[in-house]
Order: C-alpha cells, then sequence, then structure tokens
C-alpha cells in the first residue's frame, strides 16, 4: 500500500489559505462595528476559502479551514459555547465535502448545493443542540438559529462564487484529486 505525503505545497497553500481565513475572522470585526455586515463578509471569505482549500489541495486542506475558523471564532468570543465549535466544524465540513463533490463544472450548482446542505445542517445541528441543551437563553438560541439560516445560504453561494472568480482571474489550478 503506497502512503501518501502531503507536499510543501499543499501544506503551504493550505497554510496561506487558513491565514486569510483567520486574518478575515480577526481583522474584519475590529473594523467593521456592524455585526450583520460582518456575518455576510466574513463568511463568504471563509467560505471562499474553504472552498480554494478544497479544490485546489484536497478535501481534507478544506477540513482544516472549517476546523479550524470555528475554533478561532471561540477564541474571539463570537461562538459563546464550545460545543458550538464542533457544530460550526461539522456545517463546514460538510460544506467542503459538497463542494469536492460536485467540483467546478457547473459552479452555480455547487454555490446552491453547497449553501444550503450547509444551512441545513447548521441549523439542524444547533436545533437538536438546543433541545439537549435546555440552559440556553431562547433570545441566545432565536439568534443562532436566524444566523443559520438565510444568511448561511448567502455567505456558502458568495464564498463558492468567490473562490471560482479568484481561481479564474489568478490562473489557479484546480481540481486536484485527493
Amino acid at each position: 500500500r503506497r502512503v501518501s505525503i502531503m507536499s510543501v505545497k499543499t501544506i503551504t497553500g493550505s497554510a496561506l489559505l487558513l491565514a486569510i481565513a483567520l486574518l478575515s475572522q480577526g481583522f474584519l470585526r475590529m473594523i467593521i462595528p456592524m455585526h450583520g455586515l460582518v456575518q455576510f463578509l466574513v463568511g463568504s471569505i471563509v467560505g471562499a476559502c474553504t472552498a480554494l482549500a478544497t479544490w485546489r489541495y484536497g478535501l481534507w486542506s478544506g477540513f482544516v479551514v472549517a476546523c479550524v475558523t470555528p475554533l478561532m471564532a471561540f477564541l474571539q468570543g463570537m461562538l459563546t459555547i464550545p460545543l458550538f465549535v464542533p457544530v460550526v466544524a461539522i456545517g463546514s465540513m460538510a460544506y467542503a465535502i459538497t463542494v469536492k463533490v460536485l467540483g467546478t463544472k457547473r459552479v452555480w450548482m455547487t454555490a446552491i448545493t453547497g449553501a444550503i446542505i450547509k444551512s441545513v445542517v447548521l441549523y439542524g445541528l444547533f436545533l437538536a443542540l438546543f433541545k439537549l441543551m435546555p440552559g440556553i437563553p431562547e433570545a441566545m438560541q432565536k439568534g443562532i438559529l436566524f444566523s443559520m439560516g438565510w444568511p448561511q445560504l448567502i455567505t456558502g453561494s458568495c464564498g463558492i462564487f468567490l473562490a471560482a472568480f479568484i481561481a479564474k482571474r489568478g490562473g489557479i489550478k484546480l481540481q486536484k484529486h485527493d
């Protein structure tokens, strides 16, 4: 059985996309005081980084972005309860899987499907979590469930369109096979 080792190019490219995602989370939250606008900008940039990492470097690279960004959001106070981290990571991993499976042939189909799957997974997992943790204030539950609804549809689809635009304009070769 052949064991493949990630190339330096894959590790470096994945790290660069993760750094862009993390910087956008921290920097944009500092300079833009309006939470709603920040969610749309940061969500779209993180989605684009997840899609680019997945398309260019493979599913595991997309998973790195998908899992590290909610951890950083928790450390920045954007996710207030530690159990929210794996829930958001799972939603983002579902997004990366969709991006990988559907690819770049029909970007609009990938954008719509990826956004819907991510939103449904996040909404469903948070709904289940709130049933298991009845102590979470109702106002917080409503705010989070709202954020996991149509805003995720917007940021998820914008992330994929942004990734496709960057790849095309930058001449980035996509669809590396795992």
